[in-house]
């Protein structure tokens, strides 16, 4: 019985793949743990660097078929994965090239020709290991698509274990400081220090290794997804190194994982510092020891965090140069944020503190010409009397009560059920823009009038229509020849957050409000939330906005 492993790394590649300069040291870091007698005990490492399409074929046919039934067989690949345009798996060589962006088949290791390679081999216990982008980064090293590959299907079965350093679509292959890629330098980190012997028995399994370098990529890339595939139970329990038994590193390791988990990542100074410094001196080590341990725990924490500050850096910038963000500029920080590994929640934050502190863009007065039988109140005059005029007979006496009681939710609601009676409709659903656009001139101005009085300015239509004006490319007519108007305006007014859609019971009164943001009870932000539908509601209120002008 052998405990047989190869190793192959790609760095250098044709036009068409960036280069991985973390490759080569992953295998060499991959190689040092698996030889070691202390550590992986494997017989004979195997690396194969840089190698071309057909070299490296040739090398795992070969390897595979030498394989007896009793050996550990071990394969790992670090290098750039690739699809092709139906979606199939290919492992790039550093002869591999793409052709107007379509990768040349013939240059690359087919998944499914080491799917074969390994169903063929004699050997009943295997590990795959593929630290890989399964995109295929190329150019936009975001570039991908959603079509998911079934390592499952494809490279699974009895016996045999998958390890991924990511789900099939996400972009993985991620090296800091020029150093390892974050999953094999996890992988290396639990085999290296016997950390991943996570139930101290001095043996660390596949499972056990998958455990500690999820767990640990997570914490420094919160978005990396690392995978574990295997069809029985049996492939879990795969012993790929040991672990030295009662080892006092070891043990304070452990202590020192459990107390910065407990304590939201760091180390708490009053109490949790005196308790790990009598560990300490229980266990013999040396506060030099001891550093170096709490360091290399922390790293991953600190790395996360330098990531979050890049992210809020740039974007407050961002900000500070125009806001609210346009389109262009919420794609390049999605980007960004896929880049760094984060998750929308990690980021949320962020942007939500940023932007309540971001200043309105500055609106000027709007001199308002009104024909001489439209007495309709500019947006300037706020010492109004309370005129409930009504051409269609309706009662504003509720909605005016409940704007001086400044329930501006209520009062929304309340502006929406009158105008549905001045129009006649029993339901929202059911008008049309006709309806809008020959609203009666005095009730819009009843309406109107009475938000902007008891706002002080901050909300009516009045309001928005000045909000909406001042757009940039926004005509004086009202037009606007971009796609992006109503984009702007909601994330002006607040009913978009962070380039999403806000539902109307998101829409919620507080001390921060945003000027222009009632009204805005129009049901179809409640039972019509897609992006047109929204669009052509808003369309309507603005036809209805044309009597201000």
């Amino acid at each position: 019985m052998a405990r047989v492993a190869l190793l192959i790394g790609t760095s250098e590649y044709s036009d068409g793949l960036k280069p991985l300069p973390a490759a080569p040291k992953d295998v060499e870091a991959i190689a040092a743990v698996l030889n070691d007698p202390a550590m992986g005990g494997f017989d004979q490492v195997q690396p194969l660097i840089n190698k071309t399409h057909t070299e490296i074929a040739e090398t795992i046919e070969t390897w595979f078929q030498e394989r007896q039934k009793d050996d550990l067989a071990l394969l790992y690949i670090s290098g750039h994965g690739v699809k092709d345009a139906q979606s199939d798996l290919y492992f790039a060589a550093c002869n591999t090239r793409k052709q107007k962006e379509e990768l040349v088949r013939a240059t690359a290791i087919s998944a499914n020709f080491i799917r074969d390679r390994i169903r063929e081999s004699k050997a009943k216990r295997q590990i795959i290991i593929l630290d890989c982008c399964f995109s295929g980064a190329f150019g936009d090293v975001l570039s991908k698509d959603d079509d998911a590959i079934n390592l499952e299907g494809l490279l699974s079965a009895e016996g045999r274990v998958v390890l991924t350093s990511s789900s099939s679509i996400q972009y993985s292959f991620q090296q800091r400081d020029g150093s390892l890629s974050i999953y094999t330098h996890y992988l290396v980190e639990g085999i290296r220090t016997g950390a991943a012997d996570l139930d101290g028995d001095g043996a660390i399994s596949v499972q056990e290794l998958h455990d500690y370098a999820k767990r640990k990529v997570q914490e420094e890339s919160p978005a990396m997804t690392p995978k574990i595939i295997v069809l029985k139970d049996e492939g879990y329990q795969l012993r790929i190194a040991k672990a030295p038994l009662g080892d006092p590193m070891v043990k304070y390791r452990k202590e020192v994982e459990l107390i910065v988990q407990e304590d939201r990542d760091e180390i708490d100074e009053i109490l949790s510092r005196p308790l790990l410094e009598e560990w300490r001196r229980k266990l013999g080590l040396s506060e030099v020891d001891a550093e170096a341990i709490e360091a290399e725990i922390l790293e991953p924490i600190r790395q996360r965090q330098a990531k979050l500050q890049r992210y809020e850096d740039v974007f407050r910038k961002a900000v500070q140069h125009r806001y609210p963000l346009g389109e262009l500029e919420r794609k390049r920080l999605n980007q960004l944020q896929q880049v760094l590994g984060l998750l929308d929640e990690n980021v949320q934050s962020i942007e939500e503190e940023i932007t309540s502190a971001a200043p309105l863009p500055q609106v000027e007065p709007v001199q308002v010409q009104f024909p001489k039988n439209d007495s309709i109140l500019p947006l300037a005059s706020l010492q109004i009397e309370d005129d409930l005029s009504s051409e269609k007979a309706v009662d504003y006496t509720k909605l005016r009560d409940l704007l001086k009681a400044q329930k501006w939710k209520e009062a929304d609601q309340e502006t929406a059920d009158r105008m549905l009676e001045v129009i006649g409709k029993g339901a929202w659903w059911n008008v049309e823009s006709n309806d809008l656009f020959h609203f009666p001139c005095t009730d819009l101005k009843t309406i109107d009038g009475l938000w902007v009085k008891y706002s002080k300015g901050l909300f009516g239509f009045s309001v928005q229509k000045e909000i909406y004006r001042q757009i940039p490319g926004v005509k004086l007519d009202g037009s606007y020849p971009g796609d992006n108007a109503w984009e702007h305006f909601c994330d002006t007014v607040g009913w978009r957050k962070n380039g999403k859609w806000l539902r109307y019971s998101e829409l919620k009164p507080s001390k921060k409000m945003r000027r222009g943001n009632f009204p805005g009870n129009f049901p179809v932000l409640v039972n019509f939330p897609e992006e047109k539908r929204l669009k052509g509601k808003f369309s309507w209120k603005f036809s209805c906005f044309g009597k201000f002008s």
